[in-house]
């Protein structure tokens, strides 16, 4: 019996220990939560009631004798960003001097997530398939004439343009020929006018959100999201490249993930206010690291569990770490919506890299040596985590559009999709119910019968529609032909949360005066 380990209506832990910075950052970065508002946190300071230890006044007057710049985050209910001078400070303090104070609720540490990449129905004509092992592993299609073509998931649906994917991470190369078909398209902005015209609070937002630059190009400068979105969604049939695991899908892009894969808390959760605001049924997280738990983003993530979104994120690669006794962020939030992948290699057994938890993750997918889109028009080959979450919201979007097929509105679905993914849409392995809530590996093509059945659906063979029309043969194996593939060897694996990491530039604030319904700053010098 599988056993859940989610909870609905869980009740936010807001009790944080103390907090040290960095002693090397010149900029300190905290995250506050106010119990009205940020608008006064000027007068808070000043008037400090709540303070009564004399190391927290002390902390509290070095504040207030130097410059620093609030920004207000409207992700979650009265959060803010505090970026201050550390060098002057008593640091291992401040957090436990802030949360003291009458009116702010919690001051904690803006976490550095990173990359998790420990490397960085019928085949269609794509040159690559061959090569992609984990599609015939999540049962989406069979090369044989004898299969029982009610339980391949393409068969039956290769997804829909109308459900959106945000891929919360380095950006996507929205100009790649296997992708850009599939690039979620604001349809009420017009692209490059300087006009917020869709009055969303982002300017020129055609295809995603870039929140370090605080700009509408979320070109991808990494190559993590990109890898990801191809995975999810790249165009299937088109004669050239790869397949995604849903061949018709929106992929909306977040950039917050910077030029080496490290990015801040605060700007995740930017990113998961804009696929909110903007509509997204799933988001995909393959982003985090240990030691990085946060209020504030465990707000964020579970206004998605309220919005009915569908939050997928990667377990991690730290070489085997239980999750249910060593937590990773995002990953070990404890939500009904949030869904936490595993790996499995080639031979369906858990890679060394991959960590596991018997109750704090969900399901396992293929993650080592993984095939899919790189930047500029190429291919390559990455390993780790991530790209076992990417597998995972393909499939999440294969399953929703069996709702979607039926009539049912899936605006509010994410409860409902987790639930389906890890009751009926894996195959037990041996051994991992000990790894895994779900105690299996990803079978998507038996999780679309089992919706499909359960709504009284009757199955019509649906066919991948190529470029020029006309439909996948019944046996047509996947077309050589030339290709530009990109092999790349394994990246090391991220860093742990304590290491020294390159820090995404945060938003200036004359930058974020163009989208100030998301983001607006207090500046303060000193007095």
């Amino acid at each position: 019996m599988l056993v859940h380990r989610r909870r609905a209506g869980l009740v936010l832990c807001l009790a944080l220990c103390t907090i040290g910075l960095p002693v090397s950052a010149e900029e300190a970065r905290l995250l506050l939560r106010f119990t009205q508002g940020s608008d006064s946190f000027r007068e808070i300071l000043r008037e400090a009631k709540g303070a009564s230890k004399a190391s927290h006044k002390q902390c509290l007057s070095q504040l207030k004798a130097q410059s620093w710049d609030l920004l207000h985050i409207s992700a979650a209910p009265h959060l803010s960003l505090l970026k201050f001078d550390s060098s002057s400070l008593e640091h291992a303090h401040l957090s436990e001097a802030l949360t003291s104070l009458e009116g702010i609720e919690t001051a904690e540490q803006d976490h550095q997530l990173y990359a998790l990449d420990f490397t960085a129905s019928r085949p269609p004509n794509d040159p690559l398939l061959p090569d992609q092992y984990g599609m015939p592993q999540l049962n989406l299609y069979s090369s044989t004439a004898a299969a029982n073509l009610a339980q391949t998931a393409w068969a039956y649906t290769q997804g829909s343009s109308n459900i959106i994917v945000c891929v919360i991470d380095s950006g996507i190369d929205y100009t790649h020929p296997d992708l850009a078909a599939n690039i979620w398209t604001n349809p009420r902005e017009i692209p490059d006018n300087g006009i917020d015209d869709d009055k969303n609070g982002y300017v020129d937002d055609v295809h995603g959100w870039n929140v370090i630059k605080n700009s509408g190009d979320m070109r991808d400068d990494f190559f993590h999201g990109s890898h990801l979105a191809g995975i999810v969604g790249a165009s299937c049939n088109d004669g050239i490249g790869v397949c995604g695991v849903s061949p018709k899908v929106s992929l909306m892009g977040c950039k917050f993930l910077d030029g080496q894969g490290s990015g801040y808390t605060s700007d995740a959760i930017r990113c998961l206010q804009y696929a909110l605001t903007n509509g997204a049924h799933i988001t995909l997280n393959s982003y985090g690291a240990m030691n990085a738990n946060s209020a504030a983003l465990s707000s964020a993530v579970f206004a998605t569990q309220i919005a009915g979104q569908l939050f997928v994120t990667a377990a991690g690669n730290d070489f085997g770490a239980n999750l249910d006794k060593t937590p990773v962020y995002p990953a070990s939030y404890n939500f009904t919506n949030v869904v936490a992948v595993i790996a499995v290699n080639e031979s369906r057994v858990l890679p060394g890299y991959s960590n596991f938890g018997a109750t704090s993750t969900d399901i396992a997918a293929p993650g080592s040596d993984i095939l899919s889109t790189e930047l500029s028009g190429e291919y390559g080959n990455h390993t780790g985590t991530s790209q076992s979450a990417a597998f995972v919201a393909g499939a999440a979007v294969l399953l929703l559009s069996v709702y979607q097929q039926a009539g049912q509105n899936i605006s509010m679905m994410g409860t409902t999709i987790r639930q389906d993914l890890t009751a009926s849409s894996s195959d037990p392995l041996p051994g991992f119910s000990q790894l895994c809530a779900s105690g299996g590996t990803l079978n998507v093509g038996k999780g679309v019968a089992a919706i499909a059945n359960r709504l009284g659906q009757p199955f019509q063979a649906a066919s991948l529609a190529t470029s020029a029309g006309s439909t996948a043969s019944a046996n047509l194996a996947p077309a050589p032909g030339p290709f530009s593939r990109k092999e790349l060897p394994l990246i090391a694996p991220a860093p742990a949360a304590s290491s020294a990491a390159a820090s995404v530039a945060a938003p200036s604030a004359s930058s974020s005066a163009s989208s100030s319904v998301i983001v607006s700053t207090s500046r303060h010098t000193k007095d």
